[in-house]
């Protein structure tokens, strides 16, 4: 094997390792405070205090803490041998945005992380942090744990916005398989109502018993709808399952059946921004089981006996409902 070959795709690996290593005891180091980071002196001094120790944590001595606004300058100047890192604090109102970095000897940057306190109360939290992640090379949110999340990182742990509401309906509904009247009834509702979407239980009834085509329907079912705006008028679209009981009367036609069903919802909520909301819908009742005729009753003149024989006719009736609903 030719071991100039092996060498050279050897070495290249270490000496990069070597570059990107992280921070060994007994290493000297330069701290460099930019000038003009609009922070008090004594809170200057107070985090150059925090940030020698966290560094001497790792075995770094910081020889050196200057305040330069000129890093090339700043970095020549620096003793044989000690690394570089130049730390800003910007003050945003009583925020802080914190940014180390280090940097080689012509004042370019290897390599840096930021992160910012709510106060100078939050300081304890983030120094050690973000000295961890820039001496080891590391994202800063690898750094995080359940005892060092800052106030704005802990904010994706609070519980999200969300309201329970409650009430009533009138329901519409009509079946056009065979074409029925218009049948109406009386549902509830439990909503659980997030920013942009809702979580709906319903269950209804909806009857007609005047003649001619009868439908009579109940049924229950758990639905999720997108609601695509956050103020007071608001459209929604969403769908579910649920279970339903259905009843059909016609000249031709008599069934009942019952078994589990989709349900899709469209409609507007008005009235978001207030505690009582108008709910105008349209529903779709689709069921998973077919309507079979029920069996026909036969004179037999011959014996003079009745008996039923089965009709054979079966078909899949959709509903289809418009509804009116008070939650609160």
């Amino acid at each position: 094997m030719n071991r100039s070959f092996v060498s050279r795709w050897m070495i290249g690996p270490l000496a990069l390792l070597c570059l990107t290593a992280p921070a060994l005891a007994g290493e000297n180091a330069l701290l460099v405070l930019r000038e003009g980071v609009s922070v008090e002196p004594d809170q200057r001094a107070g985090m150059a205090a925090m940030f020698r120790v966290e560094f001497e944590k790792y075995g770094v001595d910081v020889l050196q803490v200057v305040e330069s606004a000129d890093v090339k300058a700043a970095a020549a100047a620096a003793p044989a041998g000690a690394r570089i890192f130049v730390l800003d604090a910007i003050r945003l109102g009583s925020k802080f945005l914190m940014k180390l970095g280090e940097f080689d000897a012509a004042g370019r940057q290897v390599f840096g992380e930021q992160i910012s306190a709510s106060g100078m109360e939050e300081l304890d939290l983030v120094t050690p942090r973000v000295v961890k992640a820039v001496l080891l090379r590391k994202n800063l949110e690898e750094t995080q744990t359940v005892e060092n999340l800052t106030r704005q990182e802990g904010r994706q742990w609070n519980k999200k916005w969300g309201e329970f509401y409650w009430g009533f309906g009138i329901p519409f509904a009509m079946t056009f398989n065979p074409v029925s009247n218009l049948s109406y009834g009386l549902n509830f509702k439990a909503l659980y109502e997030m920013e942009r979407l809702r979580i709906d239980y319903y269950l209804g009834f909806a009857v007609e018993g005047h003649g001619g085509t009868d439908l009579n329907l109940f049924d229950t079912d758990l639905t999720a709808n997108y609601l695509f705006t956050t103020g007071n008028f608001s459209p929604y679209l969403g769908g579910g399952v649920g279970f339903s009981v259905m009843t059909i009367n016609s000249n031709d036609f008599q069934a009942e059946d019952n078994g589990a069903h989709f349900a899709v919802n469209a409609g507007v909520e008005l009235f978001r921004l207030y505690g009582t909301r108008l709910l105008l819908g349209l529903r779709t009742v689709l069921p998973l089981y077919q309507m079979d005729d029920d069996p026909d009753w036969v004179y037999d003149y011959q014996t003079g006996a009745s008996h039923q024989e089965a009709s054979g006719s079966s078909r899949w009736m959709p509903v289809f409902m418009t509804e009116v609903s008070f939650v609160w």
